[in-house]
């Protein structure tokens, strides 16, 4: 319940998003379709509650699910947009939006 994962946004094999000590479980559970913020805050409760010497970084861990969501939401967008981008397009894109550059 306490494990972490340095996250990668973007398409495999390709440059993306590296976002390091999120929770694992976090990002199967509320990455799949967008949540909402309090979704992940009660979970980061139930870890902390049950592993309270857990090594995850919250704050990592929602911007993670953040950029994932909008990841997520991006690509299936792109499939219907006259304008197609490419996954680099998208992640400069989301690094320039949460400020990752």
């Amino acid at each position: 319940m306490g494990n972490t994962i340095d996250w990668k946004i973007g398409e495999k094999g390709s440059e993306g998003i590296v976002v390091k000590g999120v929770s694992i479980w976090t990002l199967q559970l509320f990455t799949k379709k967008t949540t909402e913020n309090k979704y992940v805050r009660e979970f980061e409760l139930i870890v902390k509650e049950h592993c309270p010497d857990n090594t995850i970084n919250w704050e990592a861990t929602q911007l993670a699910v953040n950029i994932q969501n909008q990841y997520n939401w991006l690509v299936a967008t792109n499939k219907t947009d006259k304008k197609k981008l490419n996954n680099s397009e998208i992640i400069s894109n989301l690094k320039k939006k949460f400020n990752l550059d």
